[in-house]
Order: structure tokens, then C-alpha cells, then sequence
């Protein structure tokens, strides 16, 4: 992975904020060696928060069937995907996982 294009697109999550969402009820805390982020918590109000290099940001999320959509203040939105009790996502060619923690 080059590590311009990672920070680049990692800091659209850690620059998160303001978005629409419903109730969704996924909660908990999410990360490991194969995360991008240093954590990813998930709060029943379709909260989010995002932590990357030690810098936590809100932002929100809504689930749509096995899909969940983690928006930035900017509008952009990564989708990451159920597999298991895991989150899946595309990372510049590569597939990022998400543990439960």
C-alpha cells in the first residue's frame, strides 16, 4: 500500500462528522492488525467513532442488510461488508478486516 494514498483516504473516516442515518443497532468496538483504523466504535444511535493515529472523530452509520456505511462530514462514505461477525472493506486493492475487539 503506498502511504500517501492510505493516509489520503483514511482521512476521509478520521475527518468524520455529521450525516443521516437509522436505527440500525449495531454496537461495539472494531479493529485488529488487518484494520486500517486504530479502532472503529459503534454506538446503537448510529454513531461512530473513528480513531487513526490516536485522533478520534465522530461520524455516523447505517446498516443496509449486510452493509455498513460509515459517512465522513464531507459526504464521503466507505462501505464495508458483514462477513461474520467481521467488517469487510476494499483498501487501495487490498481487503481491509475489522475485528470485533
Amino acid at each position: 500500500m503506498n502511504m500517501t494514498h492510505l493516509l489520503r483516504g483514511a482521512s476521509v473516516l478520521a475527518i468524520a462528522g455529521v450525516a443521516a442515518g437509522c436505527g440500525s443497532g449495531l454496537s461495539g468496538e472494531y479493529g485488529g492488525d488487518q484494520c486500517l483504523y486504530d479502532k472503529l466504535v459503534f454506538e446503537s444511535d448510529d454513531r461512530v467513532y473513528v480513531t487513526f493515529f490516536g485522533v478520534e472523530q465522530p461520524g455516523t452509520y447505517r446498516v443496509d442488510g449486510d452493509r455498513v456505511i460509515v459517512t465522513a462530514a464531507s459526504g464521503d462514505a466507505l462501505v464495508f461488508k458483514k462477513e461474520g461477525r467481521n467488517l469487510e472493506a476494499g483498501a487501495f486493492g487490498e481487503t481491509m478486516v475489522c475485528r470485533p475487539q
